[in-house]
C-alpha cells in the first residue's frame, strides 16, 4: 500500500509518516524502535547536510561556477570530464545526496545548451558522486551509518579521512570506464543527425515568437550595476532591443542604454523569446512578475511556479478576457 502511494507522487514523508504511526499503533514497532531515528545522530547529519546543500542552491553560486567550469564543449568525452571533475571536488565538502540535487538543473540546462542529452550525464554522475562519496565519513549517508553502527557495537570508528586514498583510486578508475563506455551503453538518446533540420526549424520559429514578461531587481548583486555589468544582457536574445523600459517606483525610464544603473526593486519591462525567459527565470536575485495577476499572488513562493506555453485555440473562450478572470469564464 506504501509503494502504491509512493508511486502514485503522494509526498514521500506524509505516507512515512503515517505508515509508521500505523504501524506503531498496531504493535507491530514499539515506541521505542519508531521514532529512534529522530535520534540517531546519522539521520541528523543527513539532514543537517541537506540543509546545507539547499541553501548553497538558492544562493545561487552553484550555477555561476559550474557555468565558467563547465563552459561549451562540442566533444561528448570533454564534456563529461568537465563536469565530473569539478562535481567530484564538490562531493568532498557536502553529502553527494545533495550535490546531485543541485546540479541537476544545471546539467538539464547545460545539456540543452551544448546539444547533448541529459542522459549521458546524469546516471554516469550518480554513480561516480556514490563512489567519491566515501573519501570522507560525512561525504555520504553510507559512510554515516557505518560509523554509527561501529560506534553503537563498541568498535573503533574511522577517522575523518581513513578511506580517502582508496576512495581516490576507485573514483579515476570509475571516470575513465564512464567517460569510455557510457557513450556506447547509452547511443540510443544520441540526437539523430535526421531530427536536425526539424530542431534547426524548431528553434527558429522560438527566436521568431517573442513574449512580454516582468522582471524584478531582487537581489542586492545588482544594486549599483550596469545592464552590461549584470550580464542580463547575455540572457536575452536580442539583448538592448528586448529590454522596453524599467520602472522605479512608479516612474517609467524609456530608451535604456547598456550604461543604465540597476537599483534594488527595479522592474525591466523586456519582450524577448522563450529562451530569454527560461535563461531570466534561473538567474538569482531575478523575480518573474506577473503582467496582469496581482503581484501578491504572481510572486508567492517563486521556487514552487514553473515556466508554461499556454496556446489557446481561435474559438477559446478566454480569448478577450483578462488572465484574473479565465476560472470564471472557462
Amino acid at each position: 500500500l506504501v509503494l502504491c502511494f509512493l508511486v502514485r507522487q503522494f509526498a514521500p514523508d506524509i505516507i512515512l509518516m503515517c505508515a509508521t504511526l500505523f504501524l506503531t499503533v498496531c504493535g507491530i514497532l514499539s515506541q521505542q524502535d519508531a521514532w529512534a531515528a529522530f535520534s540517531n545522530d546519522v539521520v541528523l547529519s543527513v539532514a543537517g547536510l541537506g540543509v546545507v546543500a539547499f541553501a548553497v542552491e538558492k544562493t545561487g553560486i552553484i550555477d555561476v561556477v559550474f557555468s565558467v567550469l563547465l563552459g561549451k564543449p562540442t566533444s561528448l568525452p570533454i564534456a563529461m570530464l568537465r563536469l565530473f571533475v569539478p562535481a567530484v571536488l564538490l562531493n568532498v565538502c557536502i553529502s553527494n545526496t545533495c550535490v546531485m540535487s543541485c546540479l541537476m538543473t544545471v546539467i538539464d540546462k547545460w545539456s540543452t545548451e551544448i546539444g547533448h542529452p541529459k542522459a549521458f550525464f546524469l546516471m554516469p554522475l550518480s554513480y561516480l558522486l556514490l563512489i567519491s562519496g566515501t573519501f570522507a565519513i560525512f561525504s555520504t549517508s553510507t559512510n554515516l551509518i557505518a560509523q554509527g553502527l561501529l560506534i553503537s557495537h563498541g568498535l573503533p570508528g574511522f577517522n575523518m579521512f581513513d578511506l580517502a586514498i582508496p576512495a581516490l583510486c576507485c573514483t579515476g578508475v570509475a571516470m575513465v570506464y564512464l567517460i569510455l563506455v557510457v557513450p556506447v551503453l547509452l547511443r540510443r538518446f544520441a540526437i539523430k543527425d535526421e531530427s536536425t533540420n526539424s530542431r534547426k526549424s524548431l528553434q527558429a520559429r522560438q527566436m521568431l515568437n517573442r513574449y512580454d514578461a516582468r522582471i524584478q531587481m531582487t537581489g542586492r548583486t545588482f544594486k549599483g550595476q550596469t545592464l552590461k555589468k549584470s550580464e542580463l544582457l547575455n540572457k536575452l536574445s536580442g539583448g538592448m532591443r528586448d529590454i522596453v523600459s524599467c520602472e522605479r517606483y512608479g516612474a517609467f525610464v524609456h530608451g535604456l542604454s547598456e550604461e543604465h544603473v540597476l537599483e534594488l526593486d527595479d522592474i525591466l519591462w523586456i519582450r524577448t523569446t522563450v529562451e530569454g525567459i527560461v535563461k531570466l527565470f534561473q538567474v538569482p536575485g531575478v523575480s518573474m512578475l506577473a503582467l496582469d495577476l496581482s503581484d501578491e499572488w504572481a510572486t508567492v513562493d517563486q521556487s514552487s511556479r514553473d515556466l508554461v506555453e499556454a496556446v489557446l485555440d481561435k474559438e477559446s473562450p478566454l480569448i478577450g478576457h483578462r488572465l484574473g478572470s479565465a476560472k470564471k469564464v472557462s
